[in-house]
């Protein structure tokens, strides 16, 4: 409820029965309602895949099987024989390492590992 000169009021009588007769009066209120809104800002980097890595779409055992089978974990030692076989909803790691600068700093809430490795279509 407020009092701003730009809402439009509502005025309705009121009638209480004071016994024999009935007591009006005029009530005036202007009320204005918040819409609660959210808005969810994206970066580029949700869409930005610079190495056309294969997407697999959402993560199911069958993208699993193809993007981690023969055990591979992203593990970037080895000449990439443990790299991840493309990407799913999941499994989403497609910004190239060389976009981040700085120290690798991590806390208990990442839910992200550091540097991984991820095969391309070729």
């Amino acid at each position: 409820m407020n009092t701003q000169d730009k809402v439009a009021g509502v005025e309705f009588k009121k009638c209480i029965r004071a016994y024999p007769k009935w007591k009006c009066h005029m009530l005036r209120q202007k009320w204005s309602y918040a819409i609660p809104l959210e808005i969810i800002y994206l970066t580029p980097l949700y869409k930005w895949n610079p190495y056309n890595l294969k997407h697999h779409g959402n993560q199911n055992r069958q993208n699993l099987q193809i993007i981690t089978g023969g055990g591979r974990n992203g593990d970037c030692r080895d000449n990439g024989q443990k790299a991840f076989n493309g990407i799913n909803s999941r499994i989403f790691y497609q910004t190239p390492a060389s976009f981040f600068s700085g120290k690798l700093e991590g806390s208990s809430a990442d839910t992200a590992r550091g540097v991984t490795c991820v095969l391309d279509q070729n």
